[in-house]
């Protein structure tokens, strides 16, 4: 089927998105950071009343004081309440075993660096005016705008982090692959201002939209950054209405005809629903969601770009935490995806990880022929093999989210996708051993 449409004018200013409590499957952001929360005053090497100082507008927190830990229970309540004997134990007589496991953010195998040449000297210049343009002739420099929806993985949950108990717990927002505005991290906010430099590449013009430094866990998102903690694709919706309420203010007001590039990576919280929740992890109803929130962004706004993500099997996590005694316990003790556990539930999610990529793709060809709406299916992380790397690329925190190296290489993939053509898109990649691809006359268009 294929869905023919021209976007309405945007519309009149949204109410912000309300908060709410996200699902308590996926809940490894909510369990860890209230639990860590109460036990903070005992163990942390680091106050919790300096984590909350880079919270969000979005939720004011207590500084210091008794305060801070009961808003952070507020949050997550009533979740993670029942975990907290057990946290404070485990901390208080267990975690001393992996002193070792120092934080340190130098990656062993280091993405090589960007090599593409700015853009300024018009290679990529085709005649075609910027308004003129349709979803097909998008060039890198055309983008404006990039936003992001999904769930931890891209609010970049314990991305960098010691092992508990003196653990940073933190979502660092400035270095996630596909939105990250930090200086200097490999994020593609930054490779579209590098390609699109003036001035002999000293003048970047990084598009709007990408947050910098960290949230607190649950934090509804910073910037057009929308992700939350948590996060099942039902809850795309609830993202979707924040963004599309920023869109309306300063700065973004201004470029809402623009190409707006929004990245959507969701699923891996709806997979590990499995063992209980069928309706949840249905690819069909997968598909309806999610069809109903790029629906509403096709409405709301002309010229969208959605990078559309495939999954990578989420269930080896699993099996990478085995070989380590440390990952292993805090897969054994605290369930942050419960039916990850269970052999039969793991293959069952890896059956679901391939039916959702089907849906993915599906998707993508609906909206085919539209000229100021297109999404492309980035399949770049589907081959991931996990258990092959170990723990090299997750978080020391959790041993289940991506770290930073893994953002780095990330961010390779997704840069890389964008310039292959439908049916040419690597799938299967060696994070040893990357190769960039360039924009140029041959491939200049987001694909």
């Amino acid at each position: 089927m294929t869905i023919a449409h021209q976007p309405r004018i945007f519309p009149t200013l949204r109410n912000t998105m309300r908060s709410s409590a996200p699902s308590w499957c996926g809940m490894a952001p909510a369990i860890v950071v209230t639990l860590l929360a109460a036990a903070a005053a005992a163990t942390f090497a680091t106050p919790i009343g300096h984590l909350v100082t880079v919270s969000t507008h979005q939720h004011p927190v207590p500084a210091s004081g008794s305060n801070a830990n009961s808003t952070y229970a507020n949050w997550t309540e009533p979740w993670t309440a029942p975990w907290l004997h057990d946290w404070t134990e485990f901390l208080r007589h267990e975690a001393s075993k992996w002193e070792h496991w120092g934080v340190n953010d130098t990656c062993s195998h280091p993405v090589p660096p960007f090599p593409c040449a700015s853009l300024e000297n018009q290679e990529d210049d085709d005649g075609i005016a910027y308004k003129a343009r349709t979803a097909d002739q998008v060039r890198h420099r055309d983008v404006r705008i990039v936003a992001v929806l999904g769930d931890s993985i891209s609010a970049g949950f314990g991305m960098i982090s010691d092992k508990l108990p003196s653990a940073r717990v933190l979502e660092y927002r400035g270095k996630v692959f596909s939105i990250g505005g930090d200086k200097h991290e490999l994020t593609l906010p930054n490779l579209l201002a590098r390609v699109v430099s003036t001035g002999g590449g000293k003048h970047h013009r990084k598009p709007l939209g990408a947050p910098k430094l960290v949230t607190v866990p649950l934090a509804l998102g910073k910037d057009l950054d929308r992700a939350v903690s948590g996060a099942i694709v039902q809850d795309l919706s609830k993202q979707a209405t924040g963004l599309l309420s920023l869109l309306a203010l300063p700065p973004y007001l201004p470029h809402y005809r623009d190409w707006k590039l929004v990245t959507v990576l969701i699923g891996a919280n709806n997979l590990c629903r499995v063992c209980f929740d069928a309706h949840a992890v249905n690819p069909v109803v997968i598909k309806a969601q999610l069809r109903n929130v790029l629906l509403r962004l096709r409405r709301a706004a002309p010229r969208w770009i959605v990078n559309l993500m495939g999954l990578f099997k989420v269930a080896q996590v699993f099996d990478a935490a085995q070989p380590v005694p440390y990952c292993k316990t805090v897969f054994e003790r605290f369930h942050f995806c419960p039916c990850v556990g269970d052999a039969a539930s793991r293959e069952r999610m890896d059956q679901l990880a391939d039916a959702y990529n089907a849906a993915f793709a599906d998707l993508a060809h609906e909206f085919e022929g539209d000229k100021h709406f297109k999404v492309i299916y980035q399949p770049g992380f589907t081959g991931t093999d996990i258990v092959q790397y170990g723990q090299e690329f997750l978080s020391k925190l959790d041993c289940f989210h991506p770290n930073l190296c893994a953002n780095q290489v990330m961010a390779h993939v997704l840069w890389n996708n964008m310039l292959e053509p439908e049916g040419a898109k690597t799938t299967v990649f060696d994070p040893y051993n990357l190769t960039w691809a360039c924009p140029s006359r041959d491939s200049m268009y987001i694909s």
